[in-house]
Parts: C-alpha cells; structure tokens; sequence
C-alpha cells in the first residue's frame, strides 16, 4: 500500500514531500528502508540506511547486522523532506529521520519532540504447556551511516509548536496535534 501511494506520487511528478509521522509509532526497519529507498531512489543503492548493534554477549543473534537501501520500483529522486513529528512519532519512525540525515539528506521537522526510541526488540514465542507467551525485551540499539545513535531522549523539531515562539507564529495549543 505505501509502494502503491508512492508510485502515484512518482507519477504524479512531484517534487517536494510532506511525510506526516505524528502518529506513527514505529515499525519494522523493512519499512523504514522501503520509504527512504523510495524517497530517494536507485541513486542510493547498497547505501547504508542503518546498523543495528546487539549486546555482544547475546549469542542467539548477529552482533550486528546492516541495513541497505534498495531498488523498490519507485524513485522520487528527492533531496530534502519534510516531517510532522510529535511525541507518538518513535522508532522506525525515528529511523527514516535519522537515516536521511545519515545519508546527508535534509529534514525539516515541524511539531513536537519524538518519543526517543533508538532501540529495537527481538521478538521471541514460547509455548510452555498450555501457555503461549510472547515477549520483546530490547535487544539492539539503532544507528544511521554516520554512526549517529544518540537519540533516546527523542529529536528536537527544527520548528517546534510546543513554544510559543516559533518561526510560523503558531502553537499547538491553537492547533493541537492528535495524540494517538
């Protein structure tokens, strides 16, 4: 469906992208690699998108595994977004964000501070008897080409419509983004 959404805007011819993650609060770093992919296009190939790094101690995984920008079908050829972020943006959410600036791209955010989830889980399902449990205890930490994973206590927006002063003149308390 995002593909299917993206492709209409290649064909459509756009050049300017207003990516909207105020309530998206994460996901699987597939998607986060499908969209900048798209957003970017085939120039970007084999590029790191981001690296996710275990606990050397965990030895039912890779200590660390790459994650590599690919040829989608779609190609926007952008070189700057913009997002709408807030507290509920997070994770793969946080990812695209970070992974564009990794890759030197521009990103004006407009909104709230993100949520702060440079982490990620393994998800691991167990039956025990009769029982089925299901658990995702936090096991990586996220990090974009330049090595940057320093976002935990979420990512400041370039405008921020907490503050009362910001270059638009507005606030969120005048227009209040929907919380999830």
């Amino acid at each position: 469906e995002l593909l299917s959404t993206l492709q209409g805007f290649q064909t459509e011819g756009i050049e300017a992208l207003i990516l909207d993650l105020r309530c998206n609060s994460g996901g699987n770093i597939i998607s986060a690699i499908k969209l900048v992919s798209a957003i970017l296009g085939t120039e970007y190939n084999e590029r790191l998108l981001c690296e996710v790094r275990r606990n050397p101690l965990n030895s039912r995984a890779e200590a660390s595994t790459e994650f590599l920008l690919e040829d989608v079908g779609v190609a926007l050829n952008l070189r700057e977004v913009t997002i709408i972020c807030s507290e509920n943006s997070a994770s793969a959410s946080e990812m695209v964000i970070e992974g564009l600036r990794g890759l030197d791209i521009p990103v004006k955010l407009v909104g709230n501070r993100t949520e702060g989830k440079n982490c990620g889980m393994d998800v691991t399902r167990r039956t025990i008897g009769s029982t089925y449990l299901e658990y995702a205890p936090i096991t990586f930490m996220c990090f974009n080409a330049k090595g940057f994973g320093g976002w935990g206590e979420g990512i400041v927006p370039d405008v921020d419509l907490t503050s009362d002063s910001n270059e638009l003149g507005i606030s969120d308390k005048n227009y209040p983004l929907p919380r999830a």
